[in-house]
């Protein structure tokens, strides 16, 4: 056999039907393919040879397929299934002197050394590397220097670690998945600033501070995160004020008549507001039927308020106070 194709590894996707998945690369013995599941959440297991799966196609310079599971439900959409060959790293062979000379034998063993070199070139195609022109390379400290810190660049560029009290501006300590019932959290850091030490965000919205509280390392919500919402936390270096973390500015806005399907622009001026940060907008108390309103930043320091009208006919707003409020970042 040859080994002429540089693949060795091959991903599949399940469908909640199909139960037999093919490779496209050559393996010697049925335990040289390891194969590994890979759920729609991120978690991968690796499976059992016999007990998750069988192999047919041992020999074959084109491949073969598995068949997965040997019992219950199969691969749901969403999942995948990793086929990656691994060879054993040692030589088992001994030639003799002036013994037989057997083709295959001594081919058998060059395929397994190529198989080794493309087994250990995927390992490093998924490594972190540094390109060639820089010679510093990425030396971690041992375990104890890193024991409870965190993974970071020195000013020079070089691979450290540090505290959390020594990182300047914010980062994001934490993020988790919420599961509609648990409303503990436990930080990866001790706080002493309470709730003004964090900004907390459900799916991309800032949650107020009134909706969480903070003890030393636990978060504690007053309702939970619904199941599903991705909840992110950013620890800042010290205790805000709302206004540190909210800008937010009023105006009064009289858009002209807006005809049908047409929509109009007004701006009001937030100081600090920078293009790509999350808007709220506070409306009147009686709107204007027919109007959607939206805001976003449209240049430094400046919130444009689009009026939009979904009418069949022409809609005049009144004169009224729109409050812009701006996430600070």
């Amino acid at each position: 056999m040859t080994v002429a194709s540089a693949v060795n590894r091959t991903v599949v996707s399940g469908n909640g039907s199909a139960t037999t998945f093919a490779y496209t690369f050559p393996i010697i013995s049925s335990s040289h393919l390891v194969v590994v599941r890979s759920t729609a959440a991120g978690a991968d297991t690796t499976l059992t040879l016999g007990t998750h799966y069988s192999v047919s196609g041992v020999g074959s310079a084109s491949g073969g397929s598995i068949t997965y599971p040997l019992s219950g439900t199969a691969l749901p959409a969403g999942d995948r299934l990793i086929m990656l060959r691994s060879v054993p790293l040692t030589q088992l062979t001994d030639l003799t002197n002036q013994g037989a000379f057997y083709a295959e034998v001594h081919e058998s063993e060059f395929d397994l050394l190529c198989m080794a070199d493309q087994q250990l070139s995927e390992r490093l195609d998924r490594a972190v590397t540094v390109p060639p022109s820089d010679t510093s390379g990425l030396v971690l400290p041992n375990v104890t220097a890193r024991a409870g810190r965190y993974f970071t660049f020195d000013g020079s560029g070089n691979a450290s670690v540090s505290a959390v009290a020594e990182v300047s501006g914010s980062l994001v300590a934490m993020e988790r998945t919420g599961n509609g019932s648990t409303t503990v959290w436990t930080l990866p850091v001790t706080l002493t600033g309470g709730s003004r030490s964090l900004i907390v965000s459900v799916d991309g919205v800032v949650q107020p501070i009134s909706s969480y509280t903070v003890s030393g390392d636990q978060l504690t919500f007053s309702e939970a995160p619904p199941s599903g919402a991705v909840v992110d936390v950013r620890v800042i270096g010290q205790a805000v004020s709302d206004d540190d973390v909210f800008l937010t500015a009023t105006a009064t806005l009289n858009f002209a008549s807006i005809a049908a399907a047409a929509s109009a622009d007004l701006t009001i001026t937030v100081t600090g507001a920078v293009v790509g940060a999350s808007v709220h907008l506070g409306l009147p108390a009686s709107p204007a039927a027919g109007i959607i309103f939206q805001g976003f930043v449209s240049a430094t320091n400046t919130v444009t308020i689009r009026a939009t009208n979904i009418s069949a006919g022409a809609v005049d707003p009144a004169s009224a106070s729109y409050r812009a409020t701006v996430l600070a970042v």
